[in-house]
């Protein structure tokens, strides 16, 4: 673990995959454009990754971490439309 260097995790993202042969992917966030779906803890995260290995499906977390200059107006303006 990164000790002292000021991470803020946003959320918890689930990265998976069907086969060895895939590349690892991400769903889409169905509010942001620029975020992957994702969970606010990372239990609730841990607990979809597992659900997903029930199904045979290879899946892990990874932590979504804010950026200095992440503020809620760059969030805002990157909120889907009911269109999109």
């Amino acid at each position: 673990m990164a000790k002292g260097i000021g991470l803020r995790v946003y959320g918890y993202t689930i990265m998976y995959r069907k086969s060895r042969s895939e590349p690892w992917i991400a769903d889409q966030d169905d509010e942001y454009q620029n975020l992957p779906a994702h969970y606010p803890s990372e239990e609730e995260a841990l607990d979809r990754a597992e659900f997903l290995r029930t199904k045979g499906i290879e899946a892990r977390i990874a932590a979504l971490l804010a950026e200095p200059t992440d503020d809620g107006d760059d969030f805002d303006n990157q909120r889907r439309s009911p269109n999109d």
